[in-house]
């Protein structure tokens, strides 16, 4: 394994850390626009998945962490090529916890490997309210509640570990979607990157800017046919409050998600803002 450095090369790494559903593809796509910023996904969630020929078929998993120990990894050559000052990954935890198994899957594995890391990419932890994030999974049918669970609480479990090896940096969904201008101008200067209006815009498509690492993950954001995952940020020309429906899940699910903790969690680590 390559030395784990301050520096990889030219362009530095800085990581979005979230939840599926929690606006982190918004945000990915108005970084975009910013002339400093390139933006990428899912490095260490995606390098090393199998492709699913069948989904009743479990499927291995294994973290790719080759972003934080190569220099010659795709999406810094990429950087390099449009004079980037930084490089800005998208990690989420996905929604399936049997990919992979019981003890390591892609709800609860690691995004960052070692805590050495912590202040070399600088996360910033983008949540949202627990029964919002479970109510859009709903609406697409990811229906695994335990799953989400998982994931919620593993974020939350990495946020606590962040905390007591550099400054937490949070933002929350409705502060992206409220207070847009003033949270991007928040993550820049957190960054040291510059804020331009530009940044205010959804790029036409939305995934204009991106830097993909594979053709599968480019693939996934650019079929004809948008997937209704990136339904909202697809169709959207401005930054709008998307809200879903209470009834898209069940009073039950609502209790099981209260008794998990996650409110309280929530509620906790939302107000923990940013290290200005």
């Amino acid at each position: 394994m390559v030395n784990m450095n301050i520096r990889l090369g030219p362009t530095d790494l800085r990581l979005i850390v979230s939840v599926p559903r929690s606006g982190s593809t918004l945000l990915m796509s108005l970084l975009s626009q910013s002339a400093e910023i390139g933006v990428t996904s899912r490095n260490v969630l995606m390098g090393n998945m199998e492709r699913r020929a069948d989904r009743t078929v479990k499927r291995s998993f294994e973290p790719d962490y080759r972003i934080f120990t190569d220099a010659t990894h795709p999406v810094y050559e990429e950087g390099i090529k449009r004079n980037k000052k930084l490089i800005v990954s998208k990690e989420e935890y996905g929604n399936d916890r049997f990919t992979g198994n019981e003890d390591l899957n892609e709800c609860n594995y690691q995004i960052i490997p070692k805590d050495s890391l912590f202040p070399v990419v600088n996360p910033i932890f983008l949540i949202r309210k627990p029964v919002d994030v479970f109510n859009s999974w709903v609406t697409l049918g990811w229906n695994n509640l335990p799953s989400f669970i998982l994931s919620y609480i593993t974020i939350i479990e990495m946020m606590e570990k962040a905390e007591s090896l550099i400054e937490l940096n949070v933002i929350t969904y409705d502060e992206l979607v409220n207070s847009t201008e003033d949270t991007l101008k928040r993550i820049c200067r957190v960054w040291q990157v510059e804020f331009t209006p530009e940044m205010l815009t959804i790029p036409k498509p939305f995934h204009k800017n991106y830097i993909f690492s594979t053709e599968e993950e480019r693939n996934i954001y650019t079929k004809p046919n948008l997937p209704a995952v990136f339904g909202t940020v697809g169709s959207a020309d401005r930054v709008f409050n998307s809200s879903y429906s209470a009834d898209a899940i069940t009073s039950v699910q609502e209790r099981e998600i209260r008794e998990a903790g996650l409110i309280e969690l929530y509620e906790q680590y939302s107000t923990k803002g940013l290290s200005l």
